[in-house]
């Protein structure tokens, strides 16, 4: 039965027992306080209507944590204990992790246990209820015996339902806190094999008015999904909604086929041979061979859904899913041409629903890669700048090639756009477009989009076909910090022959220099065998430092890691070779900032790196991340620095050890050649290159310019340490010293 019809013909509505329900008895004692804490209504265990307390519990009154608890067997009361006195007026949640204030609680957005809450002005008058309803949904087999990975709940008007609420503890109402897209929707994992007797799943979400009915995807370990949706429904805190009994049958949806298709870019960056312009893999000795080029094999398949899908399928099952997905009718096999594919009705449809468009037995024709130069070579929709691509040049592509065959063959499908889009200079074959729709996939999948439509029209996709551009046949471990103003006159030409072979440019060029002429400073270092990494500023903005612990509601700062975070990912998409962290730090005040045992100025500093190093290399595995430390060892206290812990997600740790400079002074070389070795042993796995200045301070503070020869004389300190490179800080400050023979690889 679907689920539009469920709330009509439900067979009963379950309301939780109340029967085992008793008051919160607090007992203050010198080790603390020990609670009696009963249930009024349901918890980890529905069984029977019957509701219980598990070894392994915690509770949380007035913002402290009990230690977890330990029965004998599943219980309907249990003592917990707490380190400190609690106060008369006492305010609960279980789990205790969802307290973030005495008003607030964050329910997860992966849940494993039902809310609940507790009130009373005095110890004896407090009892835990739900604050939550409960979908129970009740899944058999349909067709095999599939294992269902998880279930995931959304309310179809948009409604919140997990992420940061405000509740009254009194009435135990909940009120919607946050507009975050990824607050809209909740996972219960499941991990059970379906068989003929129905598995029942428990869907906690908040009570209230689901004006447009809510929406169950069911998703199987092998990528189907099955999603059954509700009418408009008004639910109840601490009541069962029970579901008919209904049998899965899971479909194939684009993202399941996303997901598989996005593998194809690791087949590329891994396969490496010489390439036929025209005709591609095993054409050697042609006028337009390229070796050591990077390609996907034409005879690669993946498998979606049970069916297998080679090449010349991957690239129609992309463009078609591609334009549903973005608004198009990706399904019409009557047009071809820029704009002659018509619009949905119902506007872009959603990747996790919507099943994987049909294949018509395609193949590839005699030239499906069309690379050679009459053709316009690498395909760029900027003078100068190869290797991206707008949106607007794939919604052109794909509607301009899609339908368009000779008989049954994907052949020289190049496209030739005009106006709006400026500044065409290449082809845009097939081969190449098979990787390309990976990229934007890829971006889909990483940033958690559903439509196309929610892509941003500045968004830069990928294009690679034969190379990524950013490999050299000379890599050196090290580099130089370029400020902005000097990316239009540095010499890379000198950068390349002094062996200088990475450059930390800051992403200040992208806004006074524009994106066009930064792509080009890119890809003429690449041309160079230079390597760019993009130079980010993380806690400091506008001249000022900035705080990410939210000291009062003690919790990280997550919507501002999402924004320099999402800055990083952004820059990756351009093609860089790694992103820069810099004042990864607190400003001397990291102590200032631990608002709790689990909430701290050095936890932040850590968990920023695992999330950037996730969300970065999500978008490209290769991309290199380095971040600069203060070089007083164990300076946790003042920076929250943990080289151990850094080094665990980032590639290189660059520690300042500025010895010609400020205070750093008085410790002179021995002193820098033990921090490079106490960075380099502490910071692994991560390689640790001595950042050192290109100046120095003089008595009176002045800076001096150092000597090419004085400054290499300064790196060559640390070739015989644990370090495994060197940066200099900075260009246009001091000479650009001859670094040949030192750190090579």
């Amino acid at each position: 039965m679907q689920l539009t019809r469920i709330l009509a013909s439900f067979l009963s509505v379950i309301v939780f027992v109340s029967g085992c329900s008793k008051a919160l008895e607090g007992v203050e004692s010198a080790a603390g306080t020990i609670i009696t804490a009963g249930l009024e209504s349901g918890k980890t265990l529905i069984d029977g209507n019957k509701v219980y307390w598990e070894s392994g519990d915690a509770i949380c009154v007035n913002g402290v944590a009990s230690q977890p608890v330990s029965v004998a067997s599943p219980a309907a009361k249990a003592d917990f204990t707490f380190a400190q006195t609690l106060a008369a007026e006492k305010k609960g949640v279980y789990p205790s992790s969802i307290w973030t204030s005495e008003g607030a609680v964050s329910l997860p957005a992966e849940q494993t246990a039902l809310p609940m809450a507790a009130y009373a002005v005095s110890g004896d008058h407090l009892t835990f209820k739900a604050i939550a309803a409960v979908i129970k949904l009740q899944i058999k087999a349909g067709s095999g015996s599939p294992s269902i990975d998880y279930v995931e709940f959304s309310g179809l008007g948009g409604e919140q339902v997990s992420g940061a609420f405000h509740l009254d503890y009194a009435s135990g109402a909940l009120t919607p806190s946050s507009t975050a897209a990824a607050d809209k929707t909740v996972r219960v994992p499941v991990g059970k094999t379906l068989g003929a007797e129905a598995v029942t799943v428990y869907v906690a979400v908040p009570p209230g008015n689901y004006s447009k009915g809510f929406s169950v995807k069911i998703v199987d370990t092998g990528g189907l999904s099955m999603v059954k949706k509700s009418g408009a429904v008004t639910l109840a805190a601490g009541t069962v909604y029970p579901t008919p009994v209904f049998a899965y049958e899971g479909i194939a949806t684009i993202k399941a086929f996303a997901q598989e298709y996005i593998k194809i870019l690791d087949i590329w960056a891994a396969t490496v041979g010489t390439i036929d312009l025209l005709k591609g893999e095993n054409y050697s000795g042609g006028d337009w061979n390229v070796p050591g080029a990077h390609y996907v094999p034409s005879t690669t398949t993946i498998k979606v859904g049970g069916k297998t899908y080679n090449t010349a399928d991957m690239l129609e099952t992309a463009l078609r899913s591609y334009l549903l997905i973005r608004g198009y009718d990706g399904l019409d096999r009557t047009h071809y041409g820029a704009g002659s594919i018509p619009a949905l009705a119902g506007g872009a449809q959603s990747m996790g629903e919507t099943p994987v468009p049909e294949t018509h037995g395609y193949y590839w024709g005699a030239n499906p890669y069309n690379e050679a130069p009459g053709n316009g070579g690498y395909f760029r929709t900027t003078e100068g700048v190869s290797h991206v691509v707008g949106t607007d040049v794939l919604d052109n592509w794909a509607q301009r090639s899609l339908n368009f065959q000779s008989g049954q063959a994907i052949t020289n499908m190049c496209t030739y756009p005009r106006a709006p889009i400026t500044a065409y200079t290449g082809s845009f074959c097939s081969m190449r477009a098979l990787l390309t729709y990976a990229f934007f996939f890829k971006y889909m999948l990483d940033n958690g989009f559903e439509k196309g439509t929610e892509v941003p029209d500045d968004a830069i996709i990928r294009c690679e076909l034969f190379q990524s551009g950013r490999v050299s046949d000379k890599d050196s471990n090290t580099g130089i910090w370029l400020w902005s103003q000097y990316m239009n006159s540095v010499n890379l030409d000198v950068l390349a022959g002094n062996n200088i072979q990475n450059i930390f440019l800051h992403e200040v060029a992208f806004t006074s220099h524009g994106l066009s002429s930064t792509l080009a400073f890119i890809k003429s270092a690449h041309a160079q065998g230079l390597k760019v990494h993009i130079w980010l500023q993380c806690f400091y903005s506008g001249g000022s430092w900035v705080n990410p612990v939210d000291d009062e509601n003690n919790r990280y700062d997550q919507e501002y890691f999402d924004e320099v975070i999402g800055r990083a990912v952004k820059y990756v998409g351009y093609g860089v070779d790694g992103i820069h962290l810099d004042y990864i730090r607190f400003g001397g005040t990291a102590y200032k900032h631990n608002p709790s045992a689990e909430i701290t100025a050095t936890g932040c500093v850590t968990e920023f790196c695992r999330q950037i190093n996730a969300a970065t290399k999500a978008a490209n595995p290769d991309i290199i991340l380095s971040a600069a430390l203060m070089p007083e060892p164990d300076s946790e206290y003042y920076y929250g620095q943990n080289p151990a812990q850094m080094g665990k997600y980032m590639d290189i740790l660059i520690p300042m050890i500025y010895f010609r400079t400020g205070g750093y002074r008085s410790g002179g070389q021995a002193w820098a050649v033990n921090v490079a070795n106490h960075f380099a042993t502490k910071g692994a796995p991560a390689q640790v290159w001595a950042g050192l200045t290109t100046y120095e301070d003089t008595d009176s503070a002045s800076t001096v310019p150092m000597s090419d020869s004085k400054i290499r004389s300064d790196c060559s300190l640390f070739a015989g340490t644990k370090a495994t490179g060197v940066v200099l800080f900075r260009y246009g400050l001091g000479g650009v010293p001859d670094l040949n023979g030192m750190f090579e690889n």
